[in-house]
């Protein structure tokens, strides 16, 4: 990130601003203050990003995932997740047998209406809670009223994870 106090060094900047010199020492330093202020803020933001890149998977449990395919075996899924992971949703289609993954690149500022044709298009939604919006899980609600299958899946996005919660909700009656 390119910090913005060099616009200070161009002798135009002070004289169209009318800046006298203390002036222009002092939004020169205002200005390093800020540009620092942005950098942090980009290392945290990328902090959590690799966080949910990252997230640890639950020890693989064949069981369990096949018991799953079985629920989502040629089905369109939503999954309602900040921070697309193309690499996950490869591996969630894959092993889970999903027809198609519908995963957007979300930035939060999306409200349930904007969501709800990608709702009516899938079998099954998946709020992921630990990445997704407090509002995100009126998803759930929506999905069940149009008679889908809808899993709030509290443990992340893993394949077994979400695995086992698919066979909780969903073979329990809970998610249909």
């Amino acid at each position: 990130m390119a910090g913005y106090h060099h616009l200070l060094d161009n002798p135009a900047v002070p004289e169209r601003c009318g800046l006298t010199d203390p002036e222009s020492n002092s939004a020169r330093k205002y200005l390093i203050k800020v540009n620092e202020h942005l950098r942090s803020d980009a290392q945290k933001g990328k902090n959590s990003e690799q966080e949910a890149e990252t997230e640890p998977e639950t020890e693989r449990n064949d069981e369990v995932i096949g018991k799953a395919r079985t629920i989502t075996e040629g089905k369109k899924l939503f999954l309602l997740c900040f921070n697309r992971r193309a690499e996950a949703e490869r591996r969630i289609q894959e092993e889970l047998g999903f027809a198609e993954v519908d995963w957007p690149d979300l930035d939060g500022g999306e409200s349930i209406n904007d969501l709800e044709s990608h709702i009516r298009k899938a079998d099954m939604t998946i709020v992921v809670v630990r990445f997704s919006r407090t509002h995100w899980k009126e998803a759930i609600d929506i999905a069940k009223g149009l008679g889908k299958m809808a899993v709030m899946a509290t443990k992340g996005y893993g394949v077994t994870s979400l695995s086992q919660q698919i066979v909780n909700q969903c073979m329990n009656g809970e998610g249909a």
